[in-house]
């Protein structure tokens, strides 16, 4: 029964880690400049408001990864 519960953790830790790469692809795969822009047409504080902004979501995103990653290790030993 404990490895039927393991199973179904790590399947919804997995999913959970691949719908967190998907803003990091975003980040990845968009330029800065069109952040920028996107930024200027919403928010338009200051530039550097933009670069904290980017930074921290950039940061934050690519956290959480690891995060569930560790979330998974931590299954995987209690099993």
């Amino acid at each position: 029964m404990q490895e039927k519960e393991t199973f179904v953790w790590i399947l919804i830790l997995l999913t959970l880690l691949a719908l967190s790469l998907v803003p990091n692809l975003y980040y990845i795969l968009k330029g800065k400049e069109e952040f920028y822009s996107d930024y200027r047409n919403e928010i338009d504080i200051s530039r550097e408001d933009f670069n904290r902004r980017y930074m921290t979501k950039r940061i934050i995103w690519a956290v959480i990864p690891f995060l569930i990653l560790a979330l998974m290790g931590i299954v995987n030993a209690y099993r």
